[in-house]
């Protein structure tokens, strides 16, 4: 078994979450974190030799908590989107070439965003964000259609305290679902098919009882490409 070399990178204070992506279009992977310690996120731009160097540091809202990557305005190029629970709203950050990011724009969520992840939840092909609002016990979409800004947030209520959630198709009809874990309550939802501004067919079930549900990823299982869910359960 050979090892990696072990190499640490500055980035900013308290780090918190971390995303990779092709940030400039020249087909490297890079880095973004975020530091919520001064609201900021850090780009650390990859190297072909597979080093890393910190690119800039831009403001993020209050304070920048969890991130997502998406090309949320079809031009080839990652975007990002960070959420600002002390605000109750969400960043987002358009790249525009060489890894710069332009000013953010805020957009209004549910009490308290906790975590963030994109889909095309109405099936026009254009990303849109989800995010789970701990202290509201909702998650808000957010549409974006192609032609500018996001669309003002719909709500659909969640369990008690959402923490963590992903995105997947589950039931095989190319729109996006989510899975959203309930921190307190023990359960996770499944809120399938965004149709006509509506989530339908939620579903709830409860993994593990007394369990402190804290994060959920999504994955192919078999051959077939059934997609299931890989639970990922902390205990307080």
């Amino acid at each position: 078994m050979v090892l990696l070399t072990h190499n640490i990178y500055a980035t900013d204070n308290k780090s918190s979450y971390l995303a990779v992506g092709g940030f400039n279009n020249d087909r490297q992977l890079y880095t973004v974190v975020t530091n919520s310690g001064n609201s900021t996120v850090s780009v650390l731009l990859g190297y072909s030799n597979d080093s890393f160097v910190k690119h800039a540091t831009y403001s993020a809202g209050t304070p920048a908590k969890h991130l997502a990557v998406g090309d949320f305005n079809k031009d080839n190029r990652n975007d990002i989107v960070v959420t600002n629970p002390g605000k109750n709203t969400i960043s987002v950050l358009l790249e525009f070439g060489n890894g710069y990011l332009e000013n953010r724009v805020a957009y209004s969520t549910g009490a308290f965003p906790m975590c963030v992840a994109v889909g095309d939840f109405n099936n026009d092909t254009c990303l849109d964000i989800v995010v789970a609002n701990y202290d509201g016990n909702t998650v808000s979409v957010l549409l974006e259609y192609g032609n500018g800004p996001f669309q003002s947030q719909t709500t659909f209520p969640t369990g008690a305290y959402p923490y963590h959630l992903a995105v997947g198709d589950f039931n095989s009809d190319t729109r996006s679902d989510v899975v959203i874990v309930n921190n307190e309550e023990s359960t996770v939802s499944v809120l399938l098919r965004y149709d006509k501004g509506v989530m339908k067919n939620e579903i709830t079930f409860a993994p593990s009882v007394g369990a402190r549900l804290r994060s959920v990823a999504v994955f192919y299982f078999n051959k077939y490409e059934i997609l299931s869910l890989l639970m990922m359960v902390l205990t307080a």
